[in-house]
């Protein structure tokens, strides 16, 4: 079997929700320099509330633009599989910040969110 078959039959096997106008969108093209791909993910808590709201701040910074989102996945755990299904998606960002200046700011989002690592 070809790979490409074997990913749209895993792929398949996934809830595809959209959340509200926010998943899947595109937004704008920036000028801002460097294009980052985020993976989001959540299995516990208000995860439609917080995706809506992660969305909403990175509308209104000033360190990033939101330029795309992509559809969000529900799926299984793995690995610990006595626990929720997770929510994933993946934004793009344009930015001016360099790598470690996007990480601590995606950092200080987490801490908005009382994430625990």
């Amino acid at each position: 079997m070809q790979l490409q078959t074997k990913v749209k039959n895993k792929i398949s096997q996934y809830k595809l929700l959209r959340l509200d106008n926010a998943f899947p969108k595109v937004y704008l093209k920036s000028s801002k320099a460097n294009l980052s791909l985020i993976g989001l993910g959540a299995n516990q808590g208000r995860i439609r509330f917080n995706f809506k709201r992660l969305i909403r701040i990175f509308e209104k910074s000033v360190f990033v633009d939101l330029v795309a989102t992509s559809p969000i996945l529900q799926n299984p755990a793995f690995g610990f599989t006595n626990q929720a299904d997770f929510f994933n998606a993946v934004i793009v960002l344009q930015t001016h910040l360099k790598a470690k200046q996007l990480l601590r700011y995606l950092l200080y989002i987490e801490k908005q969110f009382k994430r625990v690592r």
